[in-house]
């Protein structure tokens, strides 16, 4: 099979593997599509876990010991039921915070830069940012 493809020019060898090329890319859209979550199927607390996700490993460990047992917990296992990859409700996430926080809309439409913009605005405040979490999640 291969001593075949061995003999084509760089246009024809295009041709022969451009269907196999067509169908991985089709496949891997449904994959991704399949394993992703939906906005509109998440609870509140589920939400609040995306968040959550979103920060950084200190400032989430903040806000998470800045939480009564209870909340904390309820948090824990509304992550534990999500499966799948959060890529793309996170923009939609933070829009939440952003609205509910009265705190305007989201500096970009860029999620890096509003996962940096958030880590350093409460860096030192971490209190700031539990409270706006449970008025936006809770």
């Amino acid at each position: 099979m291969f001593n075949a493809l061995d003999h084509l020019t760089g246009l024809q060898l295009i041709f022969v593997l451009s269907p196999v090329v067509l169908i991985m890319v089709f496949v891997r859209k449904r994959e991704e599509k399949a394993s992703s979550m939906v906005f509109g199927q998440m609870n509140s607390l589920q939400k609040g876990w995306v968040f959550l996700s979103l920060l950084s490993p200190g400032l989430c460990a903040k806000v998470l010991n800045g939480l009564e047992q209870e909340e904390r917990e309820r948090v824990l296992s509304a992550g534990a039921e999500l499966s799948g990859s959060e890529r793309r409700v996170s923009l939609a996430v933070v829009d939440r915070f952003f609205e509910k926080t009265s705190a305007g809309n989201a500096p970009s439409k860029d999620l890096d830069e509003i996962c940096r913009y958030l880590n350093l605005k409460y860096a030192d405040s971490s209190k700031i940012l539990v409270s706006k979490y449970r008025k936006a999640y809770f």
